[in-house]
């Protein structure tokens, strides 16, 4: 009876150390696919965001140039009308030019603050993003810890089998 305790034990501790091993096993395949997962969703995220920025921007750009063309023939109409009507087209020329220099500065000034406002609502969403990960990191965490603790529980269960199954084959020997 000793002899099959002793076999019984030693089969516990190497089915013990194997489900230890196996256990830290996955637990280590699970971190290193959240990890590997978490890393591919932030990359995607970020060529998301660079192509979407790019594109607003080259959106926006068209745009302004569009605004300055029709601007400069606007003024321009403009001011050959008035040249001719009041017969001062140098004056109007140099007017216009620096009228021209002036608002493609101011256009070009706007079109920084846009883009910096862009990149700012771009970096806000990727911040939310990386805040629900690490929320889903913490659950995941709190799964791991159950687990180890469900683990612990089915061992102490084994353990007081064992020491029941002992206790049983002495009162069998008794009777």
């Amino acid at each position: 009876l000793e002899e099959r305790e002793f076999e019984l034990n030693e089969d516990y501790c190497k089915l013990k150390e194997s489900h230890e091993g196996t256990v830290k096993q996955r637990e280590e395949e699970l971190e290193k696919t959240f990890l590997l997962r978490l890393e591919q969703a932030l990359e995607q995220e970020r060529e998301v965001a660079k192509v979407s920025l790019e594109r607003e921007k080259c959106e926006f750009q068209a745009k302004v140039e569009l605004f300055q063309k029709q601007l400069e023939s606007k003024e321009l109409q403009m001011t050959i009308e008035r040249a001719e009507h009041l017969g001062q087209i140098d004056t109007i020329r140099r007017d216009n030019e620096d009228s021209l220099a002036s608002r493609a500065e101011s256009i070009r000034q706007e079109e920084r603050h846009n883009c910096n406002h862009l990149i700012h609502e771009s970096v806000s969403g990727w911040k939310y993003q990386v805040e629900e990960l690490k929320k889903k990191l913490l659950d995941v965490e709190a799964e791991l810890l159950e687990s180890k603790e469900r683990q612990q529980v089915v061992e102490e269960e084994h353990t007081n089998a064992l020491i029941l199954q002992s206790e049983i084959q002495e009162l069998e020997k008794i009777v």
